[in-house]
């Protein structure tokens, strides 16, 4: 299953999936920005959020403001977590140790090995596993290597060279920076408060509440596409069993949109 349990889908992050979209599948997208655009900035965006999905998925008030909720807290996780990545190498560290350092947070409250964890991120992000030292008997099982000082950051360069190498690639390969204030302007071209919203973005003019609400409420649009057969039937029918929930449309939608406004 993939799921967002505390930080560990922004520590070691999936590559943006490349999926089909259908036609009709940017017009939903724009039409829940045009919502979000619209609505009444007193109501909690949690409630706004639920009613949207409930209207528009069908689901039951009690399963679409988990839903909003969930969603809502991935990306405010996701913030705060780039925030702290951002003090750690102010004070002159690298990334690679501030991801080890999260490794060995969630080996404490998962109660696994630091090993085990940075293994299973790799494996995650689609990277090679790290070498494993063969036992001394010819046969016998693998062993982890020992989580030290050099090998917790070797793990930590590991995940992040990766990761920006499929990010950038990705972005790189489908002109994304470039396209995404375009195709803004024209699907909202009669919307201007709207259009407003996205140009903001890009220009990294939104303050962090505004931000955050329209990554979520684009992760929530991107899970209707899903459900509706717009990225395919294997995702539609994945999503309709439980296997892939809306925390991963909340970490493809932050890792989209931001590396998209960073390039």
């Amino acid at each position: 299953m993939l799921s967002s349990s505390s930080s560990f889908p922004t520590l070691v992050p999936d590559p943006i999936v490349a999926l089909p979209v259908s036609p009709g599948s940017s017009e939903l997208l724009a039409e829940w920005l045009r919502e979000y655009a619209q609505r009444d900035p007193s109501q909690p965006m949690d409630q706004w959020l639920a009613g949207l999905i409930e209207r528009r998925a069908a689901l039951a008030r009690e399963q679409a403001l988990r839903e909003a909720i969930e969603v809502i807290d991935y990306i405010d996780e996701s913030h705060v977590l780039h925030g702290d990545l951002k003090q750690h190498k102010q004070r002159g560290k690298s990334r690679s140790s501030w991801i080890a350092r999260q490794v060995e947070d969630i080996a404490r409250w998962s109660k696994a090995s630091p090993e085990d964890v940075a293994a299973l991120g790799a494996m995650l992000a689609g990277l090679p596993l790290p070498q494993r030292a063969p036992a001394e008997l010819p046969g016998g099982p693998l062993r982890q290597p020992q989580w030290n000082d050099v090998t917790r950051i070797n793990f930590g360069k590991l995940i992040e060279s990766g990761h920006q190498a499929t990010v950038a690639g990705g972005l790189l390969e489908r002109g994304e920076p470039a396209a995404l204030s375009e195709a803004a302007s024209v699907l909202l071209k009669d919307y201007p408060a709207a259009n407003t919203l996205v140009q903001d973005y890009i220009e990294g003019r939104l303050d962090p509440a505004l931000r955050n609400g329209l990554q979520a409420t684009l992760a929530s649009a991107t899970a209707m596409v899903a459900r509706r057969g717009g990225f395919g039937v294997e995702l539609m029918e994945s999503v309709g069993r439980g296997e892939v929930i809306p925390g991963w449309f909340a970490h493809q939608t932050y890792l989209g949109t931001e590396n998209a406004r960073v390039l």
